[in-house]
């Protein structure tokens, strides 16, 4: 996802920086050569050539100038959406339209994942070149789930000579959601998910129906007063209601733990979408839910679809990683649920697994 392009062509925040150790090797270099033509080389074409050689840096200067207001430097991504293990296709577009180039074009990266709260830098050096657009990929190896945002912060562009730096500011940012990759269940995995789905349902007998929560949204005109959620209504400072479906409906009630270990984090979430995808599969409605630390309580995803899965998986990745719920039964009925049994996907202190939990 792209969030806004960079153009380089508002001077006004450009800072420009001598390099003043080339400046003062070429005043060195101009002082011996014109120390040198005046002992030796005393003609008109020896004085052309210190005329010539001292307008040089001011040349190379304006060239600069004129390319800063034609170049437009953006990020890319092949994709918006990735899987763990995968190539990351993403780089810098650098269009040029001026008739000048530059030898040294260093863009300043800055790469974020959302779930984990990990930042890094990197430094990328590309030229430039005249009346062109270029691509330059910046191939890397994925290896953790979440969301991947790569801003470019700032690039610095030298003349030719080199005798000046100019550091353009920027804010273009794109952003891809990496996936974890499925893992094959067996029967017996198959036949915890079907029977936490069946210890989940109600009796539909006259008298024992009641009406489950299937999402979260804000208020609308006429809905029913009984339905506001008024904790989280409270915490986000806008009216929120609970849509409700019967529970006898076909839904599976999936709860998402943490762990403060990455590897264990990896091992969960990979395991929650291959559950999810099998109930899709089965034609199993799944709602999602996971604690979310922002909020202070449960948040949670409706999926009827491949699509909504990965929605899920974005609005878990947007939450950031929290640690495992340690009473999962007194937080779902602090928050108002009512529910029989969840399908808890989590790290038991030797593996990560699912099973049916009684609430």
């Amino acid at each position: 996802m792209e969030k806004n392009n960079s153009y380089l062509s508002d001077i006004s925040d450009i800072k420009v920086m001598p390099n003043i150790p080339r400046i003062i090797g070429f005043i060195i270099a101009y002082g011996i050569f014109g120390v040198a033509v005046f002992m030796f080389f005393r003609s008109y074409t020896a004085f052309l050539f210190l005329v010539v050689f001292i307008i040089i840096p001011f040349v190379s200067v304006m060239m600069l100038r004129s390319m800063l207001r034609r170049i437009t430097v953006k990020l890319f991504a092949s994709e918006d959406r990735s899987v763990v293990g995968n190539d990351l296709g993403i780089g810098i577009i650098i269009r040029n339209d001026s008739i000048f180039s530059s030898l040294r074009c260093k863009c300043f990266l800055e790469i974020k994942n959302l779930y984990y709260e990990e930042e890094i830098s990197q430094i990328f050096t590309v030229p430039i070149v005249a009346k062109s657009e270029n691509k330059n990929p910046l191939y890397c190896k994925v290896t953790n789930c979440g969301i991947i945002e790569a801003s470019l912060t700032k690039c610095e562009i030298s003349d030719v000579l080199g005798f000046v730096k100019a550091t353009v500011p920027s804010e273009h940012m794109i952003s891809i959601t990496i996936m974890p990759k499925q893992v094959n269940l067996d029967d017996i995995q198959k036949l915890g998910i079907l029977t936490g789905f069946t210890d989940n349902e109600d009796d539909s007998q006259k008298g024992n129906e009641y009406s489950d929560t299937s999402n979260i949204r804000e208020y609308i005109p006429g809905d029913r007063i009984k339905d506001i959620h008024w904790k989280l209504s409270a915490k986000r400072d806008v009216l929120l209601v609970r849509e409700h479906i019967k529970s006898c409906e076909n839904q599976l009630v999936l709860w998402v733990d943490s762990s403060p270990r990455k590897k264990y984090c990896e091992q969960i979430l990979a395991l929650t979408l291959s559950v999810g995808a099998f109930c899709l599969k089965e034609n199993t409605l799944i709602r999602i839910m996971w604690f979310d630390k922002k909020l202070e309580g449960v948040n949670e995803r409706v999926v009827n679809s491949m699509r909504d899965l990965e929605k899920a998986f974005d609005a878990i990745y947007m939450c950031g990683r929290s640690v495992a719920v340690t009473d999962l039964r007194s937080l779902l009925i602090m928050n108002d649920y009512n529910m029989k049994t969840v399908l808890r996907v989590g790290f038991d202190g030797s593996e990560v697994g699912f099973a049916p939990y009684e609430i």
